[in-house]
């Protein structure tokens, strides 16, 4: 299959319809994610068939707006069951959505295989808003859409503000005299329209998916709430267009299902590759410092033997005897360590002795260690024989400025509580 079917006029329509729902999904899953409401999105979405159900009963015609306005009326029926169970306290808030959602999602199941065995011709596409048929998108369906998505982009451009505040903190601004009901009114109706052009491309089955993968791809690469609206679009549009080109490629392939799925790929690639909090960098980020841990205590070990050896060399059952590990391969491969950083030089005779990089990062490492016993002495009154264990955990996380802080806290102390010499800074 050529990329250039896909501007055949058929297939435009269907690619521009399903990429303004991905805009609207998107928007609106943003802060479904950001307020953990995609239980209550699921609910909605599952109401989706009952009305489209009861709109078709009553009409007789299976015309988009009018399946939409079914739609809409039975979803904020739901919606108001919600409201309404939660003022029983004794039902959990899953208990209550759960409730909504399978009474919805059975009596949509009842009226469409009712419809079916009258054997109406008609009523054959209802069963797409059950499980998506994003590939039948036409450009009369593209102005409805086009309509309800423009009505989304801007009561979320009116009123971003208040929907990042809600999505963070909503119990305190309920407190305040704000007029923020309207804003709730607002974002559940976009919400539920949102889920009303989205549940006919990827079925009320997967619409949650839809509305919650594409913001959850997003967030692991950054830190404001814009950019997340921003990444969640453009995740939500090349998902469409991948489930779009994999439609035409493979026509058996639904394309609902590969919009789903190609956004679920890009989550799983995200969380992984994210650069800040993506699970290979915050793995590597523990390995590094677990690394730094350790080089640092194997440095004050280095500290100990300058103290008592001065500038002789020595070998490497001194280096053991400090880091109170005996001598096996685990002083080897310190030995190597320190020797490829720079920081101990080799003798004949398999003798080593300090440098001066190797002592002056010793030094820096003891002298932030022994403040620290120091200040928890001092000040959190930690007995002195408690206070080693203490500074271990933090002596690798104190900056230079916090450093020179505690110095002039503890008024430029010479020793910690045991009696030992606090080494100065390098070079003073």
């Amino acid at each position: 299959m050529e990329w250039g079917s896909l501007f055949h006029p058929v297939v435009m329509g269907v690619l521009v319809g399903n990429a303004l729902i991905a805009v609207g999904g998107a928007l609106v899953g943003t802060f479904a994610v950001l307020r953990r409401e995609a239980l209550f999105g699921d609910v909605l979405a599952h109401a989706v068939l009952p009305g489209v159900g009861l709109a078709y009963v009553l009409s007789h015609r299976k015309d988009l707006p009018v399946l939409v306005v079914g739609a809409l009326v039975v979803a904020l029926i739901a919606a108001a069951a919600v409201d309404l169970l939660r003022r029983e306290p004794r039902l959990r808030e899953d208990a209550r959505l759960g409730i909504v959602l399978s009474v919805s999602f059975g009596l949509g199941i009842v009226l469409l295989t009712a419809l079916q065995r009258q054997y109406e011709p008609q009523q054959m596409g209802l069963w797409r808003f059950l499980f998506g048929q994003a590939a039948v998108v036409t450009w009369a369906d593209v102005l409805l859409i086009a309509a309800i998505v423009a009505l989304i982009i801007g009561f979320v451009a009116l009123a971003f503000k208040e929907l990042v505040a809600l999505s963070f903190d909503a119990q305190f601004l309920r407190a305040l005299p704000l007029p923020l009901r309207w804003v709730e009114m607002g974002y559940r109706g976009v919400l539920v329209c949102a889920i009303l052009v989205g549940v006919q491309s990827v079925g009320a089955l997967l619409m949650v998916a839809f509305l919650v993968l594409p913001p959850m791809a997003a967030r692991p690469w950054v830190r404001h709430v814009k950019s997340m609206v921003i990444g969640a679009v453009l995740v939500s549009l090349a998902a469409v267009l991948m489930g779009v080109w994999v439609s035409l490629a493979l026509p058996r392939v639904a394309t609902g299902p590969v919009i789903v799925t190609a956004a679920a790929v890009v989550v799983v690639l995200s969380h992984l590759f994210a650069p800040r909090r993506g699970g290979l960098a915050q793995l590597w980020g523990r390995a590094a410092r677990a690394l730094q841990r350790w080089d640092e205590h194997v440095h004050k070990a280095l500290y100990r033997i300058a103290e008592k050896e001065h500038s002789e060399p020595w070998n490497r059952r001194r280096l053991a005897e400090y880091r109170q590990q005996g001598v096996s391969k685990g002083t080897v491969v310190m030995l190597l360590w320190l020797w490829l950083t720079g920081s101990i030089r080799w003798h004949p005779g398999f003798r080593w002795s300090i440098t001066e990089h190797g002592l002056k990062k010793a030094v820096q490492v003891v002298r932030r260690h022994r403040l620290w016993e120091l200040y928890l002495e001092r000040f959190l009154r930690v007995p002195p024989e408690r206070v080693h264990t203490e500074a271990e955990l933090i002596e690798h996380v104190l900056s230079p400025e916090l450093e020179e802080q505690l110095e002039q806290m503890l008024q430029y102390p010479q020793h910690d509580p045991h009696g030992r010499p606090i080494p100065p800074q390098w070079g003073k």
